[in-house]
């Protein structure tokens, strides 16, 4: 199984779910959305972990990268 991570700040990683995962063989890759990491393609991944922080969603001045995480309005 391969999992894609989503983290919001680099010290809201997976914690204790890495070890989990490793026990059970299970691939995982991390994309750093505040450092402004691409999202890959999510073909040839089986789950997707979306990680919290500590910041909302409204706080685009502070975190100015929620702007392009977030969907566009009128989108659908």
């Amino acid at each position: 199984m391969r999992i894609l991570v989503f983290q919001h700040v680099q010290v809201e990683h997976p914690g204790v779910f890495r070890e989990f995962w490793a026990e059970h063989g299970y691939a995982w890759h991390a994309v750093e959305l505040d450092a402004g990491e691409p999202i890959p393609p999510s073909d040839g991944f089986d789950f997707l972990v979306v990680m919290g922080g500590p910041m909302d969603v409204w706080q685009e001045n502070r975190h100015p990268w929620l702007v392009r995480r977030k969907p566009r309005s009128g989108a659908g």
